[in-house]
């Protein structure tokens, strides 16, 4: 099959050649009809702000990334960060700036002036090199406005340019001269000395004062006392941008060990959703939520499944994150031991099987387990149909074991009566056949006894649905079931054997233990099993196995949705799924490898996801473990977009064939994964934080009035409720609801100790009862 390249339109491929180039771009919004593209009537940045969550800080020159923008976002603007990263600063020049341009050039000259330089609806960018080792010299090049001529600024660390071929205010940006290509000069000495400055002592960003070294904040503590100080930052009116650069400087030096930086990050845009604080002394309190996930974008899935997820998520009113992930492993389950991928290119001595386990976490009511059942309805009517073939293979078995016994008699009787004559009987006795087995696709309830035997019968591997996965892990922790659970493990692998021996019941010998699993799981029962299982010495990481969990925003929104589901969408999930379950797995599956193009995309983000576990910078230990499997969830993934896409374009699969995967399908892959580490994030940080949970629980008091208020911190632990029964515990969680603004610290003259008490003051509007 060759290989798909998509068709670029000419912003995009423009905008790949600058992140060759080492630019970190991002998208932008755009103007239209009605002001700005984001929505808000009232926008005074129309065009120009970005649309990721974190700005400017989510730029990044990752061509799979910048592709999917591109998808999200049609049609949108682009910008990139100047700085130390790109290599570049930028000089704008708005209307009134030419006086200072003029007097420059007449005091030093025009070379400098035929650098790289970009014509805007307002004026024009001049591109310089960012100088090597400046921040050694203890100086740096940041976003200044006005501060070295009326009406010019400076684009450098810290802020952010659009680049052509934008549009604003139907003009576009262009470059002058030979284009893009046109050199980027050094600034001459005397432009880097107005637009240069020493580098600030850090200082502490809520009281303006030194860092003390000494001040560290503990593993424990970081994500509350971090997420303390950028609400107070938020709620002075500092910009996202300060808040972030703030943030990261306490992290590093204050934190021990520092959280990674994608986790600081997290936070902010977490605090940045929030307003200042205005005269309204009490804003509206915000419910405390968890770390932001990224929604899940039809694009990231091949073609011939996003039907079947459009039209389950359409008519049954859930996010599209559900049926994409039910879709995923009913598909891995499909396949199984049926397709092997190798994802090295020379040693294929590594190759995986295709099975997956994955989880759906909501509440209850969320339709989980009906859509489960729409979108594995392809594999109930195959099992159907193999049902019907068992029961005449069964017939036809009957018949032969009939004549089979009365044959075994006939030579009984011969063989009697040979041996009476003293005469050799040199006929061979009749052996009975085996049963036909029982081909089967999907299981629910069994237990691994009887999971031992139906592999046995089917040697490619089973699905199995749960419809609470935390009872099922739970019930595996329990001591006595170590052999049941070593089963399981075994079972994601997919590769090894697995035999049981039993006083009574003889042994059974699985040659390739293989299993996809899938399962709803509720989010308390998954803080309690988290909590309870997941921070024990000796876990073994099973639940780290479940690769394809999500857990997305629920929207309160509803629309009622009465048709038929789409017969074009079943027939093509129905058709794919078909054809790969008639697959045999013997004598030999079919195999595939990466194209070149796309082993070169694998290798490369394989590279980045090891330095991040090898390096985890304050990550949690069992996200790291977590993420440590997505080694074979990338292949997997790009091996089973190649096989849905070939089966519904028409190709016949055949055992032992070979298969090439294309570049089109390995980006894929990489965006489920990026999509998929944010709902990780999410679930390890988040769900497993006793902090976050405990002021989940103190929102609900704070409810129903079930402390004074104002109120003491005192007041607090000594009600000794969980997660708050310590003074520094009570502490934190108080902190972090004020984030959110349901409590403010207010002064006290009240004496606790010794020592003026911690009081807190409610927001009124948070009291229902």
């Amino acid at each position: 099959m060759t290989e798909r390249t998509p068709l670029l339109d000419s912003t995009l491929v423009t905008v790949l050649c600058y992140a060759r180039k080492g630019w970190p771009v991002f998208p932008v919004h755009t103007e239209n009809g009605d002001g700005c593209s984001c929505g808000k009537a009232d926008c005074d940045r129309a065009g120009k702000h970005p649309w990721t969550v974190h700005g400017l800080l989510d730029a990044s020159t990752d061509e799979t990334q910048i592709r999917a923008w591109s998808q999200k976002h049609p049609g949108c603007n682009w910008a990139f960060t100047p700085g130390p990263r790109s290599g570049v600063f930028v000089m704008d020049i708005d209307p009134g700036g030419e006086q200072a341009l003029a007097e420059w050039e007449k005091e030093h000259g025009s070379d400098w002036l035929e650098t790289l330089r970009a014509t805007t609806p307002r004026g024009d960018h001049f591109f310089f090199q960012y100088p090597e080792n400046l921040e050694a010299k203890g100086l740096e090049i940041v976003n200044s406005t006005k501060e070295i001529a009326p009406e010019i600024d400076i684009r450098g660390k810290g802020g952010y340019a659009i680049l052509a071929p934008s549009r604003r205010r139907d003009q576009s940006y262009r470059w002058l001269g030979q284009g893009s290509d046109t050199p980027i000069l050094a600034a001459p000495d005397w432009l880097l000395a107005k637009v240069t400055r020493p580098i600030p002592a850090p200082k502490n960003v809520v009281t303006g004062t030194a860092i003390s070294t000494d001040a560290t904040i503990p593993a424990g503590e970081r994500n509350s006392t971090l997420a303390s100080l950028a609400g107070s930052m938020r709620r002075r009116g500092m910009s996202p941008e300060a808040i972030e650069s703030g943030l990261q400087t306490e992290n590093a030096i204050r934190c021990e060990p520092p959280l990674s930086t994608e986790e600081v990050s997290r936070i902010v845009a977490s605090v940045s959703r929030y307003e200042p604080e205005t005269d309204d002394p009490w804003p509206d309190a915000v419910p405390v939520s968890y770390s932001p996930v990224e929604p899940f974008d039809l694009n990231c899935l091949p073609e011939s499944l996003r039907p079947i997820v459009a039209d389950v998520s359409e008519r049954m009113q859930v996010p599209l994150d559900f049926p994409a992930a039910v879709s995923l492993v009913t598909l891995a389950g499909t396949v199984n031991r049926r397709a092997l991928v190798c994802p090295k290119q020379s040693d294929h001595t590594w190759e995986l099987p295709l099975n997956l386990w994955g989880a759906l976490v909501a509440p209850p009511g969320y339709l989980k387990t009906p859509l489960v059942d729409a979108v594995t309805a392809p594999l109930t009517v195959i099992e159907k149909g193999w049902r019907e073939e068992n029961k005449i293979e069964q017939t036809r078995f009957e018949l032969r074991s009939a004549q089979a016994k009365i044959e075994q008699e006939i030579w009984g009787r011969t063989y009697k009566q040979a041996r009476e004559r003293g005469v050799v009987c040199d006929a061979v006795r009749p052996e009975l056949e085996t049963p036909p087995a029982q081909k089967r696709l999907l299981i629910s309830e069994a237990t691994s006894e009887k999971l031992h035997e139906l592999m046995i019968e089917n040697p490619q591997g089973l699905l199995m649905v749960r419809d609470e996965l935390c009872s099922f892990v739970s019930v595996l922790d329990k001591a006595g079931r170590e052999t049941d659970r070593g089963f399981y493990l075994q079972s994601w692998s997919g590769n090894g054997a697995f035999s049981v021996d039993r006083i009574g019941r003889g042994s059974l010998h699985v040659p390739h233990v293989c299993l996809s699993l899938f399962g709803n799981v509720q989010p308390t029962r998954l803080q309690r099993y988290m909590s309870d299982s997941l921070t024990d010495a000796n876990n073994d990481g099973l639940f780290q196995r479940i690769q394809i969990l999500v857990c997305p925003d629920l929207s309160p929104d509803w629309t009622l949705v009465d048709r038929l589901p789409s017969a074009n969408a079943l027939a093509t999930a129905q058709r794919i799924f078909s054809h790969l379950a008639g697959l045999p797995c013997e004598p030999s599956p079919v195999r595939l490898h990466f194209h070149p193009h796309a082993q070169l995309h694998f290798n490369t983000w394989w590279g980045d996801l090891e330095r991040e576990i090898r390096n985890p910078s304050g990550l949690p230990v069992a996200l790291v473990t977590h993420l440590a499997k997505y080694r074979g969830l990338y292949p997997k993934l790009a091996a089973l977009f190649e096989l849905a896409d070939r089966v519904a374009c028409g190709e016949c699969l055949t055992a032992g064939q070979a298969l090439e995967i294309s570049l089109d399908h390995a980006r894929q892959a990489a965006s489920v994964c990026r999509y998929l580490r944010s709902h990780a994030a999410r679930i390890y940080n988040g769900l497993a934080s006793t902090d976050m949970t405990a002021a989940q629980v103190l929102c609900g008091k704070l409810q129903r009035s079930q402390l004074t208020n104002p109120f003491t911190t005192r007041n607090l632990y000594r009600k000794c409720w969980a997660g708050m029964n310590t003074p520094a515990s009570a502490r934190r969680v108080l902190e972090l609801l004020a984030t959110f603004g349901w409590v403010r610290s207010i002064p006290s003259e009240e004496n606790v100790d010794g020592r003026p008490a911690e009081l807190w003051a409610i927001n009124p509007k948070v009291v229902t009862q």
